[in-house]
């Protein structure tokens, strides 16, 4: 849903009217991969935004990693980010603070928050994008606990809006680490990985392994830096082609199952060797004793292979149909996507 409420109590307002504010963001965000950029350009062209032939030019046009997007469009600075670049344009506290009442509500309902700049006009709208939790979330943080598994959610988001998605899904605030820029998640993941592979030099110790998981441009590093990045389907490229890993699909039981399924796999590796090794033991020693010829041997050799593949075979069955069950399953029911909720103008 998008809602635009200009406020004319200036000159200037009577110049950006609804249309022309959300062909403005619509021209900011269309090129960018960003599913927010996505949802905010889709929503602008539900609105009926058609950008006719050469009535903007734009140039410029930037990538602000962890803040938003600049550009110059018609000659006019424009800027498209969070709170933190418009802190940082000292433009924030320029806001009326009823405007920014209805930001921190916002807040409370979990939304991530934007504004958008345009010239000498400054911040001209703010806007609320809902982040759909994907409704598997739960029940996958649960298999992960039973798993043995530490969680910890990095977000670029602001600490209301992080513990207000993170809160129902089973995540602690200790948990939740919050209003990260690209630098820091990596700096966490290199502090965690080198801390386990710190206390793994020690016989009696288990060395830990970081996973990453992630979507967008601002988890490429950290995905880079881990020791396994795994990068959501229908992500951003740069997070698909830097992560070690990449799901066919946007479905959590797909981590799960990976999860399982490299367990299950070291297992059988590890009863396949023992097996073999077993019986070729058995084997040399009644040749030894003289007790078998060469045809058992080969009897023996070709049995155990048998056996061996087999085994190795039981991978291709087991829970694999129940997660796809599953993940089809949760898919229909609702599909996880950014959904705008409400965009407000003024001046």
């Amino acid at each position: 849903m998008l809602e635009l409420d200009v406020l004319k109590s200036n000159a200037n307002a009577a110049e950006l009217d609804r249309t022309t504010i959300l062909e403005y963001l619509y021209l900011m965000e269309e090129r960018a991969a960003h599913p927010l950029s996505i949802a905010l350009a889709e929503g602008a062209k539900k609105e009926g935004v058609n950008i006719q032939d050469n009535k903007y030019e734009l140039t410029d046009h930037n990538f602000m990693a962890g803040e938003g997007v600049e550009a110059i469009i018609n000659g006019m600075k424009v800027n498209v980010g969070n709170e933190r670049l418009f802190r940082r344009l000292d433009m924030f506290d320029s806001l009326p603070e009823s405007e920014k009442a209805k930001v921190q509500g916002w807040e409370l309902m979990g939304a991530t928050i934007g504004f958008m700049s345009i010239g000498d006009h400054g911040i001209v709208c703010s806007y609320c994008a809902a982040d759909a939790v994907r409704p598997e979330s739960k029940q996958v943080l649960a298999e992960f606990r039973k798993m043995g598994i530490n969680i910890i959610m990095l977000t670029g988001d602001n600490r209301k809006t992080a513990i207000a998605i993170g809160t129902p899904i089973g995540l602690t605030e200790d948990m939740i680490k919050s209003g990260l820029l690209p630098a820091e998640k990596l700096d966490i993941v290199c502090k965690t990985t080198e801390e386990f592979e710190a206390r793994g030099t020690s016989i009696f110790v288990k060395q830990k392994t970081v996973l990453m998981c992630g979507d967008g441009v601002n988890d490429a590093p950290a995905l880079a830096a881990a020791n396994i990045g795994v990068a959501m389907g229908h992500g951003a490229a740069l997070a698909m082609s830097t992560a070690d890993v990449c799901l066919l699909d946007s479905s959590l039981f797909k981590l799960v199952y990976a999860l399982r399924m490299g367990k299950a796999v070291k297992a059988k590796i590890v009863q396949n060797v023992t097996f073999s090794i077993v019986v070729k033991i058995i084997v040399v020693v009644f040749a030894l004793l003289g007790r078998l010829d060469l045809l058992w041997a080969i009897v023996s050799d070709i049995v155990g292979m048998v056996i061996v593949t087999t085994n190795g075979m039981l991978l291709l069955t087991g829970n694999k149909t129940i997660e796809k069950k599953k993940a089809n399953k949760t898919n229909e029911k609702k599909k996880a996507e950014i959904n705008i909720t409400k965009i407000t103008s003024f001046d």
